[in-house]
């Protein structure tokens, strides 16, 4: 897989996605998810599902940065990887 680029919206947020060829690792803004989302185990995984379901999780690299906050980032951000797998 070539590298590919995209944008996600929702509302007044904004994320721009990168995915790769790689070994599973994703970083938001700098950090890794676990440091990102801290111990919300459960919004971790809604972030990972895209990457499951396509079983792609181990074979991809993802290098995602937020651009705008609202609450709903995290949601956008699933969406957006989703689209693109």
């Amino acid at each position: 897989m070539a590298k590919v680029y995209a944008t996600g919206r929702r509302k007044t947020s904004i994320a721009k996605v990168w995915l790769e060829n790689g070994n599973g690792q994703l970083t938001i803004n700098g950090q890794s998810l676990d440091a990102w989302l801290g111990g919300h185990e459960a919004i971790k995984k809604r972030v990972m599902q895209p990457l499951e379901v396509s079983n792609k999780n181990h074979q991809l690299m993802l290098l995602l940065k937020h651009l705008a906050v609202v609450t709903q980032h995290k949601q956008m951000l699933s969406d957006t990887v989703f689209q693109e797998l």
